[in-house]
């Protein structure tokens, strides 16, 4: 499946890349800059003027609420539009691995009030069970490294704190590959939203969980074998190239993915393709 996800991506990349490399810029300058001015914007407004003049109209505590409240409101207007456009360029890809043409306007496509609080919802929901899963994770090596300082703190020597932190490092290494390989549990659900209307969050998750179950090592092999390519982007004559082959391979294997049949396991997690029959 790995392979004929590449030579799939390199096909549908053939003759797009300049199109295809286009949109993705333009997508990460309006998130980025929609990002920047949710960080900037409070900071600005709080130093100006208008912030003064409205507390002297209303008075000091009216005057923070009000402002902290359109503050509140503009975040959430940025981060729908961040949502918004990171899904229509799902939409852009989902629309090339159907042989057609990308175009810029396929960009702006979930940019309405509906939709685009939608992504914000979806995208929102996985970076809470992301970030669950990294704490999850990194209790055991944290543990070890607890144990390290509080040895360090005793005075113990080399050799007795060099276990507890190996023992970390060691459990470290193995979690980069764990929270990797169950990241990917999350990455066709932005692609099952978009190419299906009306469907939930809960329902875009969930599919993405039974589609990519019993294939999750499959995928976190598939991610590593385009570590190179990623690495290629420090020089930035490559990225016109490797940034639209990354994103047409994520979903040329969601696409395979789709099309293989739904693992029936038990098991959230089915890392080891553990079966109930066994």
């Amino acid at each position: 499946m790995n392979n004929y996800a590449k030579i799939r991506a390199k096909e549908l990349l053939y003759q797009n890349t300049a199109r295809l490399f286009l949109i993705s810029l333009v997508s990460f300058l309006l998130r980025w800059c929609a990002l920047a001015l949710i960080g900037l914007a409070p900071y600005f407004y709080f130093r100006s003027p208008l912030y003064s003049q409205l507390c002297e109209l209303t008075g000091t505590l009216w005057g923070n609420v009000i402002s902290i409240t359109l503050t509140v409101l503009l975040d959430i207007g940025l981060l729908c539009l961040v949502c918004g456009i990171k899904t229509g360029e799902h939409w852009v890809y989902l629309q090339r691995l159907n042989s057609l043409k990308p175009r810029l306007r396929f960009l702006f496509r979930f940019l309405s009030p509906k939709k685009s609080f939608k992504a914000l919802a979806l995208y929102s929901g996985i970076f809470f069970l992301k970030t669950t899963w990294v704490m999850y994770f990194m209790i055991p090596p944290v543990m070890c490294l607890g144990c390290a300082i509080y040895l360090i703190m005793r005075g113990a020597d080399v050799v007795t704190v060099f276990v507890p932190a190996a023992a970390g490092a060691v459990l470290l290494s193995a979690v980069v590959v764990l929270i990797q390989s169950t990241f990917s549990r999350y990455s066709q659900s932005a692609f099952y939203m978009v190419s299906r209307r009306g469907a939930s969050v809960k329902e875009a998750i969930d599919y993405s969980i039974n589609a990519t179950d019993g294939r999750l090592n499959e995928r976190t092999v598939y991610l590593f074998s385009l570590t190179g390519w990623a690495l290629s982007c420090v020089l930035i004559v490559p990225m016109a190239y490797v940034v639209p082959y990354l994103k047409l391979c994520s979903v040329t294997f969601a696409e395979e993915c789709r099309k293989a049949p739904l693992c029936q396991s038990e098991y959230a997690v089915n890392i080891l393709e553990i079966h109930p029959s066994i």
